[in-house]
């Protein structure tokens, strides 16, 4: 108002661009908050399209499309290899192996036969199957995980929340001390300087640099960020990696690198050789990952190969076929434990303690008998024991959350040392593992790769992603690693801490500034002109301050 009073008296006193600039930055946030939630909207809806629409549902006999939400519990629906449920359920007839990875995390394919679970949403293995549904559409346990995830966000509360506390106070502050100004330099001076000084205490004191202090930081700190190949989807989570002291790995794709290797041999009856050469010459017919890991292994030891026969996968349970061994056609088994006593092979081996049985535990029968065992494993990524070993050296905790099972979880936190690990939980158990940290007042980053994971990364304080996570992972994620650095975790958190500490350095030099203004201006030792390079001089020191987040290494 006095600008524009200003302007049609002749007067050089103008101050419009202080008003544009605290819009500009005012409509800035709210832009970039709107965006965010634009983007997590797109992240539910991609989840929800996993789940089929319609399914084939058998009913008087006659197979029926249905849409999804038309099916009652207790209904028969097929499930053809390589389709997803429909809904949850219990396989009624046929054997199969299912792929649950979004669900709980295990790195291999479950197998399935009459009488086991399956779940909506996961992925039917290379059989068909028949399954009595147990839940209709809104009851599932994905639509559950969907909730999780919805709920998850709401209740995540603002983090930067110290300006608007700050300004919450100060604004009706200045403007009481102006009127006062005004009041006292009318009763003591002239209507002019009355004007002037209270003008100069408005200007002195308009909050410039108390705005910028947060957002400047934050930008260049995201920028610097980007440059390590790290990318941070909000400024309001730099303030909350200052103060993480608890770290939670997902195990598989995240500590581990999703490449199976074959981990130990523990022959039985025969040598090394004549075991892996069995298991390979029936692998070399399978395009099973496992299998893979066994023909590399064989490559790389240069086992020959035999011929074989009459070979056949059993989805989720192993493989079976005839191998001519010394010029005789041999009976060869290589699959789990179930597999090879139902076949009539008696399993009298004791796993010992640096070979627990898990889901890559494989027995090698022939003839009836058992030759012995071939473990694999995922293999754990090049950085992962020195990540955890720097995270545990700044003095925050570490543990492992994961759907894989707990004999081989535990066989990978020997190598880590983390605070805790935990496995077989689904993926509301590990949001439910979460929430009792941060009850215990802990603030908790978690580091998953897996949509199975993008419940809990709503629910830590920190989510982090890696680059090989999928899409909706990444969105339900505070921070997104580009490839598959965890080295880049204490980095990430070393400029969270640097980042908080100039964010609090530029505030107090704006209120310091502020304050000493006011006075000054109310007590007539400042003009406008002067109050305004104060404020330009003040927003220069804070710019300078911000850009040492540049230099960080």
């Amino acid at each position: 108002g006095y600008s524009t009073y200003e302007v049609f008296t002749g007067g050089t006193a103008l101050y419009f661009d202080t008003g544009t600039m605290v819009i500009v930055l005012v409509t800035a946030g709210r832009y970039l908050e709107a965006t965010a939630k634009i983007r997590t909207s797109s992240a539910l809806h991609s989840l929800l399209e996993l789940r089929p629409n319609v399914a084939c549902v058998i009913r008087l006999g006659e197979e029926k499309e249905v849409q999804t939400a038309d099916i009652s519990v207790g209904e028969i629906v097929k499930v053809l290899p390589g389709e997803r449920n429909a809904l949850d359920g219990i396989i009624v007839e046929g054997r199969t192996s299912a792929n649950e990875s979004f669900l709980t995390g295990e790195s291999l394919p479950v197998a399935k036969e009459p009488g086991a679970k399956v779940f909506a949403a996961t992925i039917n293995g290379e059989g068909a199957i028949l399954v009595r549904t147990t839940a209709i559409e809104s009851h599932t346990l994905h639509a559950q995980f969907v909730g999780l995830m919805e709920k998850a966000q709401r209740t995540r509360s603002p983090i930067q929340l110290l300006v608007d506390r700050i300004s919450f106070i100060f604004i009706p502050a200045v403007i009481g001390i102006a009127a006062a100004t005004l009041i006292g330099w009318m009763v003591f001076g002239t209507m002019t300087a009355a004007v002037l000084h209270a003008l100069t205490v408005l200007v002195v004191s308009c909050p410039c640099a108390l705005g910028i202090g947060t957002p400047l930081a934050t930008t260049i700190a995201i920028a610097r960020a980007a440059e390590e190949g790290i990318l941070i989807r909000s400024t309001a989570i730099l303030e909350k990696l200052s103060s993480v002291d608890t770290v939670v790995f997902d195990k598989t794709g995240t500590l581990t690198g999703g490449k199976f290797i074959v981990a130990s041999v523990a022959p039985h009856l025969g040598t090394l050789n004549d075991l892996i050469s069995m298991a390979a010459s029936l692998e070399n017919n399978s395009e099973h990952l496992i299998g893979k890991a066994i023909l590399s292994y064989a490559e790389e030891k240069n086992i020959p190969r035999g011929e074989c026969r009459d070979v056949r996968s059993i989805p989720g349970r192993g493989i079976r076929g005839e191998v001519r061994i010394d010029g005789q056609w041999r009976n060869v088994i290589v699959g789990n434990r179930k597999l090879v006593t139902e076949s009539g092979s008696e399993v009298n081996i004791e796993m010992s303690d640096s070979a627990v049985e898990g889901t890559g535990t494989l027995f090698v029968a022939c003839d009836g008998v058992v030759h012995g065992v071939i473990h694999i494993s995922d293999t754990l990524r090049p950085d992962a024991i020195s990540t955890a070993a720097t995270l545990l050296g700044k003095n925050i905790q570490v543990g492992i959350l994961s759907g894989d099972s707990q004999a081989i979880v535990d066989s990978l936190a020997s190598q880590l040392h983390p605070r805790f690990s935990l496995g077989e939980l689904l993926p509301n158990e590990k949001v439910d593992e979460l929430r009792k940290l941060r009850s215990e007042g802990k603030i908790v980053m978690m580091v998953g790769d897996g949509i199975n994971d993008a419940p809990a990364l709503s629910t830590a304080d920190v989510g982090v992603a890696l680059g090989s996570a999928t899409d909706l992972t990444k969105e339900n994620a505070d921070v997104t690693i580009i490839g598959t650095q965890l080295a880049k975790i204490p980095w990430l958190l070393s400029l969270g801490e640097k980042t908080y500490r100039i964010i609090q350095w530029n505030l107090f030099w704006a209120f310091i500034y502020n304050i000493a203004g006011i006075i000054l201006a109310a007590l007539g030792f400042l003009d406008p002109i002067i109050a305004a390079c104060a404020m330009i001089a003040s927003s220069v020191f804070i710019i300078i301050n911000s850009r040492r987040l540049s230099a960080l290494h």
